[in-house]
């Protein structure tokens, strides 16, 4: 069994169980942000996110604040536990709302605060082109 296989079968759903994810959550997210082809040495050049997650400094250093621990973005284990935490973070600010922690994930928690307080201002709101279309490519992959 590869890596990958093994991150399927065992580690992501022992990851979603113990967080309380969506089924396939992680498999979704990583086949998005690898575009399928899960190359766990990616590095957007352009933001600095990196691995399978394509996880940023800015989302690691947070981590290692909330939780004492340095996750390697480009160990593919490590990044999954990081992604989930991330996840499971998201999905409590949001109170459940899986498309809302999605956005999260993609746009950042303070964007989506702001979509949320435009909606409650305004009336409507509206998220970056690629956030929504981020949100689909994930849910449709579930």
């Amino acid at each position: 069994m590869n890596w990958l296989d093994h991150l399927r079968s065992s580690v992501w759903p022992l990851l979603e169980q113990s967080y309380n994810l969506p089924q396939g959550v992680l498999s979704a997210i990583a086949t998005v942000e690898t575009g399928g082809r899960f190359d766990p040495r990616a590095v957007n050049a352009a933001s600095g996110a990196s691995g399978l997650f394509q996880l940023t400094p800015i989302t690691l250093e947070q981590l290692r604040v909330d939780t004492g621990i340095r996750f390697d973005p480009f160990s593919p284990g490590a990044a999954s536990a990081a992604a989930a935490l991330l996840l499971r973070r998201h999905l409590r600010t949001f109170q459940g709302d899986v498309s809302l922690a999605l956005a999260a994930y993609n746009a950042g928690e303070g964007r989506v605060k702001r979509f949320l307080r435009e909606i409650q201002a305004q009336g409507s709101g509206k998220l970056p082109l690629e956030t929504a279309r981020y949100i689909q490519k994930v849910t449709g992959a579930l």
